[in-house]
């Protein structure tokens, strides 16, 4: 059956694939790993663009705390 996923897991998911991938490179050398996942982490931007775009889109005050959040970090 399938169920939906909240914001929050979806997030805690593109959020830990990021980390885990990044972790996980970094732990390799170079000469085993030489493309360093560039197109890898390029689509995990884009998916997490497209996150923020839908939470958006949905949500009248989204935009604004992003806006906050992002200025803080």
């Amino acid at each position: 059956m399938v169920r939906r996923h909240s914001e929050a897991e979806i997030f805690d998911f593109i959020t830990g694939d990021f980390r885990s991938a990044w972790n996980g490179l970094a732990e390799v050398p170079e000469a085993v790993a030489g493309h360093r996942g560039n197109f890898m982490f390029a689509l995990q931007a884009m998916i997490s663009l497209e996150w923020v775009c839908r939470l958006c889109s949905n949500d009248a005050n989204a935009l604004q705390d992003f806006s906050k959040a992002s200025d803080q970090a």
